[in-house]
């Protein structure tokens, strides 16, 4: 081999030992990645261990987030908005009736209760064949 041949082996190798180096670091960022994903799904979400998708175990963390920030029994902020919700919804739909007290008088088609047709919907005795 020549003093040429030597050197250029030389710049090869510290070449791929740059290389494998910055793979090493991509490979450490992508593990510590990897370890907090793992750690919010099975830690903090009760989620199974066995993953083999790393798309489905992100999608159930943020799915399991998203549940916790809507309940209400957790977030206030949750309650506040299924309270003004139903409060919205009664305060434009429903009006109280006069005929039978409850809170469903539809303004222009009239009470869900006094105009339903209970025999129709509930019937008593079969019908003659």
């Amino acid at each position: 081999m020549t003093a040429y041949e030597i050197a250029e082996m030389r710049v090869m190798n510290k070449q791929l030992i740059a290389e494998r180096n910055d793979l090493l670091v991509k490979l450490t960022k992508l593990e510590q990645w990897k370890y907090a994903v793992e750690h919010e799904v099975i830690v903090t979400c009760g989620g199974p261990h066995d993953w083999t998708d790393p798309r489905e175990m992100v999608k159930y963390a943020i799915n399991w987030n998203v549940m916790v920030a809507l309940d209400p029994a957790v977030s206030e902020a949750a309650q506040a908005l299924i309270n003004k919700g139903k409060a919205e919804i009664e305060q434009e739909t429903f009006e109280l009736c006069e005929d039978c007290g409850w809170r469903a008088f539809l303004p222009g088609e009239g009470c869900l209760f006094c105009n339903r047709d209970w025999d129709a919907n509930y019937p008593t005795e079969k019908e003659p064949v």
